[in-house]
């Protein structure tokens, strides 16, 4: 897998829901259900606002996919 300037830059920064679904390909609406199901891991700013990790939802669905849940 090729590593784009990109996403280079999202692994070093916090992102939103927006971005985190747009990197994964997948609806925004997705990432919401994942983070409410501890799916992801995320950090939360507040009572509302939440950030994400992109290389830490990587590494986490990839796990999930392997059978583990670590």
């Amino acid at each position: 897998m090729r590593t784009t300037n990109n996403q280079k830059h999202a692994a070093r920064r916090l992102l939103n829901r927006t971005e985190v679904a747009k990197h994964l390909g997948v609806r925004v609406e997705t990432v919401s259900r994942w983070t409410t199901a501890g799916t992801i891991p995320c950090v939360r700013i507040g009572k509302r606002s939440v950030r994400y990790l992109l290389p830490q939802i990587v590494s986490q669905l990839r796990r999930r996919k392997e059978g583990g849940r670590k």
